[in-house]
């Protein structure tokens, strides 16, 4: 974990502590849903947490923070505090700093949060959820002046300015409630739906996705999610969700982050630099300017994109007409790998963000106003059954959707893709659901009409490892790592099969299927069985003083500080050289912070600097230094190293000297040290970072 994580963990600590001493539920939701699932944590480079609430819980929830809440947390919240620039809650640490783009003005409390957002009880998908989401995104654009809501769903053209002509007249608080006594007065026990009380997309769901929820773990808590969880995640990330994304796609969020000071001195230092009054003049100026040429602006937009669209369709008709061979032959014939390469440019194209949206905040206009370039829906019926076939059922679905939005009629065969992306979901949803005989009935079926589609195999081999039908699905997984070659899911099925023979030779099947698939579920099942397995390779690697096998298992489980010391003490053990000891070293000490400086950590540093030549006494004073952060600690510790007699005082002795002045700010003084030090004996490792120092201070 990261350190902005660690502190995200202990403010959701405090959550989950409070609602299970009132009965509160609470729900796991977005990436941190998909953290409980891929990872049982964080996603490794989220740095915020979302949870949902029921209105009923979520108003319990504000009740009982009133007086049962920890020193220096605040709940934020339209409810609690009129200023503050939210439609949604947050559960705020007081003494640290996240400044984020709507707080730059000085407004909320920003310090780290946890979001938790509301589900708004809703009696139907049609009118009912229309009039809630134009009143929502009003609300939003009164409450927030930062950001424009109504504008990406192109409504509220004239009721913003007269509702905010109202509230300067009448106050915030009157219109505000006026609006919530309308949107947030559904009863819960008459209401089939739930909206999400976000202006950015107030996403509708089915009430039952919720339920009373189920558990899961995060960072060793057992937390609540959604009962329909696998339905939940398929709807809004799409059916690959378990897939880690390439680095280029990590998201994150841009504020100002500090631990150590909180937001309002940030604040003060920043905010006598800006014009606060003018620069608010400025954000209600630009709302009121989107808003009064939306219209226009909405009109230039889809024009520039009916254009691209039109390219894609003239270039995928052409492709087609000119390809040599006939689609529809090559479907039935299970070409996927061909009619894919043909169809690539045009899924990259048709289902860009540009196009089609995305479900995010930037993208919900263009989500909720796709355009189409208006192919055959012979051509379409092709390009969806190939997606289907090849684990891409969420942009099958979505293609299907943009089609339907045309309001043409559609075709037998894509009513027949449809029902297959239903039935294939159907079959996921209660296997999740473990309804293991509804769902292991339901993929035979589909596995018999299409034996060479990626997630029926995977979803049907995996029914017959848990069913014990151990010989049939070996002959399944043959053949799907011929039909997928190098694919790491049928990989670790194969790996499964072998574990029971031999152990060893399964974990070098999981290592190659680990790097051979970004699904994150397989990683945390192997990075689970090895270590369940974990005292019988401890014992196997120190009886065999296997380095190759410790290596190659701290790298499948990466943050189990057992495997990692293992592999260091294995590799102690056969270092012959002093470069040798100082790498390993330099490894354990840039990896302190991952296992929260684990005592097994310094062991193994202890012993590495003794092994390196270095005094008893000195490895001790290195251990206390990398445990330093405070300034009153480097002052104990130069303290301390003051008393050392000067017949003890060698290079290794200077160089932490300096190294304490250093991260005091004194640098004359840790050059001086530092020079000193290079004029003595000095370890291997001691000369390294002396080098290292003094190219820095150079530089």
């Amino acid at each position: 974990m990261t350190s902005e994580q660690k502190k995200l963990l202990s403010l959701f600590k405090e959550i989950d502590e409070i609602c299970n001493r009132h009965h509160i539920v609470y729900y796991m939701a977005g990436g941190t849903l998909i953290g409980v699932m891929r990872h049982k944590g964080f996603i490794p480079w989220d740095d915020d947490m979302d949870i949902l609430m029921t209105r009923d819980n979520w108003h319990k929830f504000i009740e009982v923070t009133r007086y049962d809440i920890p020193e220096n947390r605040v709940l934020e919240c339209q409810e609690l505090d009129r200023d503050y620039p939210n439609m949604f809650g947050r559960y705020t640490d007081t003494t640290s700093s996240a400044i984020h783009k709507n707080q730059i003005l000085g407004d909320g409390i920003a310090g780290y949060v946890v979001d938790i957002l509301v589900l708004d009880p809703i009696p139907d998908k049609e009118d009912s959820y229309l009039k809630y989401r134009d009143d929502l995104l009003l609300y939003s654009d009164l409450v927030n002046p930062s950001l424009n809501y109504s504008y990406r769903y192109n409504v509220n053209k004239a009721r913003y300015k007269k509702y905010y002509r109202r509230m300067k007249k009448m106050g915030k608080d009157a219109i505000l409630s006026e609006i919530e006594n309308r949107i947030f007065s559904y009863k819960e026990e008459n209401c089939p739906y739930y909206v999400m009380r976000w202006g950015g997309a107030p996403f509708l769901f089915d009430k039952d996705m919720y339920g009373e929820s189920r558990f899961g773990d995060f960072e060793g808590v057992r937390c609540r999610i959604p009962d329909r969880t696998g339905d939940y995640l398929t709807w809004h990330y799409g059916d690959d969700w378990m897939h880690i994304p390439p680095h280029s796609e990590h998201e994150s969020h841009n504020a100002i982050f500090s631990f150590t000071t909180d937001y309002k001195t940030i604040q003060k230092d920043y905010l006598q630099y800006i014009n606060v009054g003018s620069v608010r003049k400025s954000i209600i100026y630009r709302k009121n300017y989107l808003l009064k040429n939306m219209d226009k602006l909405s009109e230039i937009k889809t024009n520039k994109v009916k254009i691209l669209s039109y390219a894609t369709k003239c270039d995928i008709e052409y492709k087609v007409r000119t390809c040599g061979y006939d689609i529809l032959e090559a479907l039935n014939n299970e070409e996927y790998g061909k009619l894919s390469k043909l169809f690539e440019k045009f899924f990259s194209e048709q289902l860009s963000r540009e196009q089609i949206g995305r479900e995010d905040y930037l993208g919900i206009f263009r989500y909720n106003n796709p355009v189409y370039c208006g192919i055959t829906d012979n051509i379409l019926y092709v390009a969806t059954m190939v997606l289907i076939h090849t684990n891409r059922i969420a942009k099958a679905d979505r293609l299907i959707q943009v089609r339907e939005l045309t309001k043409e009629p559609m075709g037998k065969e894509l009513y027949e893709v449809k029902q297959l992306i239903a039935e294939i979901r159907k079959a996921i949803s209660w296997y999740d659901l473990k309804l293991f005989e509804e769902s292991f009935t339901q993929t035979g079926m589909l596995f018999e009409k299409y034996p060479k589609n990626y997630n029926i195999n995977v979803l049907y081999i995996g029914h017959l490892m848990d069913r014990g039908l151990y010989e049939k699905a070996a002959s399944l997984i043959n053949d799907g790592m011929i039909l997928f070659p190098n694919d790491g899911v049928f990989l670790k099925y194969y790996g499964d099969l072998v574990y029971h023979k031999n152990k060893r030779q399964a974990y070098d099947i999981y290592e190659k299927a680990v790097n051979t698939t970004t699904n994150g579920c397989v990683h945390l099942e192997v990075k689970e069985k090895a270590i369940s397995d974990k005292i019988y390779f401890i014992q196997e690697i120190e009886k065999n003083c296997d380095v190759d096998m410790a290596e190659r298992l701290a790298k499948l489980v990466g943050d189990d500080v057992d495997y990692y010391v293992l592999k260091h003490k294995i590799r102690q053990k056969i270092s012959h050289s002093d470069n040798d000891i100082v790498e390993q070293i330099l490894e354990i000490q840039g990896a302190l912070s991952t296992f929260d400086f684990d005592v097994k950590l310094f062991g193994l540093l202890h012993n590495l600097y003794c092994g390196i030549g270095e005094s008893d006494q000195m490895a001790n004073f290195r251990k206390k230094f990398l445990r330093t952060n405070a300034v009153s600690e480097y002052h104990e510790l130069a303290t301390e190293l003051a008393e050392i007699p000067d017949i003890e005082k060698d290079g290794t002795y200077y160089k932490l000297l300096g190294d304490v002045y250093s991260n005091l700010g004194l640098v004359d003084e840790a050059n001086q040290h530092w020079n000193h030090a290079m004029t003595l004996q000095c370890s291997k490792l001691t000369e390294y970072e002396l080098g290292m120092n003094l190219s820095k201070e150079t530089f």
